[in-house]
């Protein structure tokens, strides 16, 4: 079992022969984990039976399985076994993901794997991460609130507080935009003007002028910082995407 990805709150596992598809599924995993702010770490192993005999220990919440390399497990081997996470099958065949759904896994990820691809098949197993979100904590007129870092979209100045806007609408925050901006990892958000800091991962289209989010909210850009804003947002889709720019 090799760790390839630094220990975090949830760890996950994949089961492939092939070193370089392990170093992309990593490369992918890392900016995915990035961009929603969770902590999470990957073990691989170089074939099924090496997992089995690991499953009671590793803790793995989620597998990925190679489908196009090496031996597969039985179903009923899967099944019988301590494992209980949720399985993911990798493949660049169609063919191949047919085949393997005899396993009943959670979701497919086809390859080759950007973190994009990731959203949708991790976002069908959730619960088994979501342990692993990095979370905001903040007063809100005198209530203690936790909330995901990734679920917050844009905030705003408003005074020496400010009002955080995340999918359940906006809420007043007893914490500075300066203090919130030291709060959150620099990768994924960005102050695009004194009074504004957006979630780069939400933008859905800008202007030139302003950031479109993903709550439909519209996010003035700084006149002195707008080449280095579109800049960022531009590198971290670029990023995100695996389409290099």
């Amino acid at each position: 079992m090799e760790q390839i990805i630094k220990q975090g709150a949830v760890s996950f596992g994949l089961c492939s022969p092939d070193c370089v598809f392990s170093d992309h599924l990593a490369q992918a995993l890392r900016i995915w984990s990035e961009t929603v702010c969770a902590d999470v770490a990957l073990c691989v192993w170089s074939d099924c039976a090496s997992f089995l005999e690991d499953a009671q220990t590793s803790g793995c919440a989620v597998l990925f399985l190679d489908a196009d390399g090496g031996e597969f497990p039985s179903p009923a081997a899967l099944r019988e076994s301590p494992w209980g996470g949720a399985l993911l099958l990798c493949s660049d065949s169609a063919h191949s993901a047919i085949h393997s759904y005899v396993f009943h896994p959670d979701g497919f990820v086809s390859k080759p794997v950007t973190a994009a691809a990731l959203e949708r098949p991790l976002a069908r197993c959730f619960p088994r991460w979501q342990g692993a979100l990095r979370r905001l904590e903040v007063f809100s007129e005198r209530t203690r609130l936790r909330i995901p870092m990734c679920d917050l979209i844009w905030a705003e100045a408003c005074g020496r507080s400010c009002i955080l806007h995340i999918p359940q609408g906006a809420f007043p925050a007893g914490v500075s935009l300066l203090e919130l901006t030291e709060l959150l990892p620099e990768e994924s958000f960005l102050r695009c003007q004194k009074s504004f800091l957006i979630n780069l991962y939400r933008v859905r289209s800008e202007d030139g002028k302003a950031f479109r989010m993903s709550d439909g909210g519209r996010v003035p850009i700084g006149r002195d910082c707008r080449d280095a804003a579109l800049a960022a947002l531009a590198a971290h889709q670029a990023r995100w995407s695996g389409i290099a720019r």
